[in-house]
């Protein structure tokens, strides 16, 4: 009746059972395993019993991967607050150089105005010169309310745009000897966003002042051309300027107009007209 009980784990060596009724197996790798029991009686004959099989798989939560996974998950929320963190500083970059490119443009060509009106008006008396003053301040207060206001609305007409530049011309050369012509040709009506319709508004604001500041001409023709989803406009004056190339790196407010074309998504060029004098901008947009 007495019999002593041994086992292995596929090619291992014997292990003896001292009086266990059962067997542990520990750190298993995974794969298939063959347990084999043997006994003897007390005479020392060998007992064989069947092989019993093992097919043994560590539990996901136990593998390795599962510490890969939490090591890539915590490399991922670590790139994606890095990438948070620089798209709120670039974000708020790009906001900066917004603003201090529509102040440019926008209060610059009013104290342009201002201080054009000013020198054509030197012999008013002081009363004069202050009511202008007062006059162009609270037109730049109004302007900057206009600019503030239109990031509310979400898009304005080509047509709206094309009416607001008429009237702007109308009213900022009133007092100049510059003759401005500006053509329409649409094949039919466009929407503009809030930003885009601001960065061209601004556009036309530097590329009018800069005429009235710096080119000395006296005529001046745009033509605006909207054709399959394609804004072009060609701006032209005869102002002495002899060579485009000159400007290209001059001010801001040339730096501006390039930066706001690329954010528009288009292109501008600075040329020299056909005449041999004065200066040609081509601005091309695609219109959604």
């Amino acid at each position: 009746d007495y019999c002593n009980f041994e086992y292995k784990l596929d090619n291992l060596s014997w292990i003896p059972l001292k009086n266990e009724t059962n067997i542990i197996l520990f750190k298993l790798s995974d794969g298939a395993h063959v347990l084999t029991i043997r006994g003897r009686d007390d005479v020392g004959r060998v007992i064989n019993f069947d092989p019993i099989s093992i097919d043994y798989r560590t539990p996901f939560l136990q593998t390795a991967y599962l510490n890969y996974l939490l090591l890539l998950f915590i490399f991922l929320l670590i790139i994606l607050f890095g990438w948070s963190i620089y798209k709120k500083v670039d974000d708020e970059n790009k906001l900066k150089e917004q603003i201090a490119m529509d102040l440019h443009d926008e209060i610059g060509t009013l104290l342009t105005k201002a201080l054009h009106t000013v020198k054509l008006d030197g012999d008013n008396n002081e009363k004069n010169v202050k009511g202008l003053i007062n006059n162009y301040i609270s037109e730049a207060l109004f302007s900057v309310r206009t600019y503030i206001n239109a990031i509310n609305f979400e898009y304005k007409t080509l047509h709206e745009f094309a009416d607001e530049m008429s009237d702007f011309k109308s009213t900022y050369l009133t007092k100049s000897n510059i003759q401005f012509i500006i053509n329409y040709h649409y094949d039919r009506e466009y929407i503009l966003s809030a930003s885009n319709y601001r960065d061209l508004k601004l556009m036309f604001y530097e590329i009018t002042q800069n005429v009235l500041k710096h080119s000395n001409s006296t005529n001046v023709i745009m033509n605006i051309d909207a054709k399959n989803y394609w804004l072009d406009i060609i701006h032209e004056d005869d102002g002495d300027l002899l060579d485009a190339t000159t400007i290209e790196y001059k001010g801001n407010g040339i730096s501006n107009l390039k930066k706001r074309a690329k954010r528009l998504g288009g292109t501008i060029q600075f040329l020299t007209p056909e005449s041999g004098n004065g200066l040609q901008i081509k601005l091309k947009v695609k219109l959604y």
